[in-house]
C-alpha cells in the first residue's frame, strides 16, 4: 500500500494536491488498523525474539512473540495479549 502512496510524496509540500493526498492517506489508515496483518522489525531477531504461530484447544491461532527457542509443541506457557492476533510469552527465558 504504502508504495501506491509514494508518488504523493515526490512534490514539495506546498504544491501537494490535498483532494488527492489526504483520502488516500485515510484508505491507507483504514487498511492498516483493520487488516489484521503484522510486521515485526529485523532488529527483533537480533535480540532474539521468535515468531510462531500458535493455536489454542479452540482451534484459534495467534503469533507468539517470544526469546525461548520452542522445541516442544506441548509446552505451557504464561502469555500476555499484545494486539488482538499477537501474544507476548510473559516468563521469558
Amino acid at each position: 500500500m504504502l508504495l501506491y502512496l509514494l508518488p504523493l510524496f515526490t512534490e514539495q509540500f506546498g504544491n501537494l494536491n490535498w483532494e488527492i493526498w489526504i483520502p488516500a492517506i485515510i484508505i491507507f489508515g483504514l487498511v492498516v488498523a483493520t487488516g489484521y496483518s503484522y510486521h515485526f522489525n529485523p532488529l527483533f531477531g537480533l535480540m532474539g525474539w521468535h515468531f510462531y504461530k500458535v493455536g489454542t484447544g479452540e482451534g484459534v491461532y495467534y503469533v507468539l512473540v517470544t526469546k525461548k527457542q520452542l522445541r516442544n509443541a506441548t509446552e505451557k506457557l504464561e502469555v500476555g495479549q499484545l494486539t488482538e492476533y499477537i501474544v507476548i510469552d510473559l516468563k521469558g527465558k
